[in-house]
């Protein structure tokens, strides 16, 4: 199992013994496009890796309201929150094309851990990058204002999929930063006065 761009796989700094184990452990799961992987409000029952394909992790307010919260890509995990917190998925997770992945169950994870009590030190150290990570993301939305935190949330994107050219639609933003899709597009065309972004077909690229 390779590198995220989130960071380190959580697997990176155990044991051999300990990946091998938890590699034996994981069970292919297979989701089609627009298929949900679980749903909020859902028992945390495992952590799940993707092998090939993608997943978008969003929540729906009551009104319907959507806030995205991550795209995530091959060679991600997740499903961490709920299974080491509530023990409620607190999201959707939604496949955004034909995915395949890997299931830890619960159980099978508890065991290894048991085993290998540098599993959970190792989950616990990712668990405090999604904190750090929202922390900023809350932290923004009431320090900042709209502009600096879609430029801010831009370089983030570009850094996550590796390319100055992001494939993103301004609907999808508006839904990241919590904003309406008019504000997105305000935004977006002042940032191209700036010469900061050029602007094209659900593509945004970032000059600066």
């Amino acid at each position: 199992m390779k590198k995220n761009s989130f960071g380190a796989n959580w697997l990176d700094d155990v044991e051999l013994p300990a990946r091998n184990l938890v590699s034996e452990l994981l069970k292919p799961r297979s989701f089609s496009k627009d298929q949900f992987v679980h749903r909020a409000g859902d028992v945390a029952d495992g952590l799940f890796f993707i092998e090939h394909g993608k997943v978008r992790i969003n929540k729906l307010s009551e009104q319907g309201k959507e806030l995205l919260i991550v795209d995530l890509v091959a060679q991600q995990w997740f499903g961490f929150i709920g299974c080491f917190g509530s023990g409620i998925r607190p999201n959707d997770a939604i496949a955004l094309a034909d995915t395949k992945i890997l299931f830890l169950s619960k159980a099978d994870l508890d065991a290894a851990i048991q085993r290998y009590p540098s599993l959970a030190i190792n989950a616990a150290n990712f668990l405090a990058k999604y904190v750090e990570v929202y922390g900023k993301v809350y932290e923004h939305s009431v320090f900042k204002p709209l502009e600096e935190r879609l430029t801010l949330t831009l370089e983030k994107l570009c850094q996550f999929q590796n390319s100055q050219c992001i494939n993103i639609s301004q609907h999808d933003l508006a839904a990241m930063l919590g904003v309406s899709k008019e504000a997105i597009g305000i935004n977006l065309n002042a940032l191209k006065a700036n010469g900061i972004v050029a602007l094209g077909y659900r593509k945004i690229e970032l000059l600066k």
